[in-house]
């Protein structure tokens, strides 16, 4: 809140990439010996979720979801997703076509404290990339 202004208020928070907090297994689709298609599936990641969930409880940061044109599905259905699956620390979701859509866009965001995503790709975000190890530290 700013001199009292609760509409300028923007909420503090950490980017967490689909890819992070699930593992994606593309199985094969065969009548008989014929490859008729591809079947993507998403198992989610209880233990990093459960870390997020005690952080966003102590600090009040907010967690936003990060989906890449290649995963296939919207922001929109990987919420839906995260909700059926259980209880949830992610509250916002956001689609970029690729990595470098995100990269261009973090400077404008005054409000990203960092990015939680795969370890090889820690080197792409330079200081915003955050390791589980920082929630560790945190809790």
């Amino acid at each position: 809140m700013i001199r009292g202004e609760i509409s300028e208020a923007i909420p503090r928070r950490i980017l967490v990439t689909n890819r992070a907090i699930s593992d994606k297994t593309e199985t094969d689709k065969k009548f008989l010996w014929f490859k008729t298609g591809v079947s993507v599936s998403h198992a989610y990641n209880r233990e990093l979720l459960s870390l997020l969930w005690r952080f966003v409880e102590k600090t009040g940061v907010a967690l936003e979801l990060i989906l890449f044109d290649e995963d296939g599905m919207t922001d929109l259905e990987a919420l839906q997703q995260l909700e059926a699956f259980g209880t949830t620390p992610i509250n916002y979701g956001r689609t970029y076509e690729t990595l470098d859509d995100l990269l261009e866009d973090l400077p404008y965001r005054p409000e990203v404290l960092g990015v939680v995503d795969l370890r090889e790709y820690s080197w792409r975000y330079g200081g915003w990339y955050v390791g589980p190890a920082y929630f560790d530290r945190v809790l």
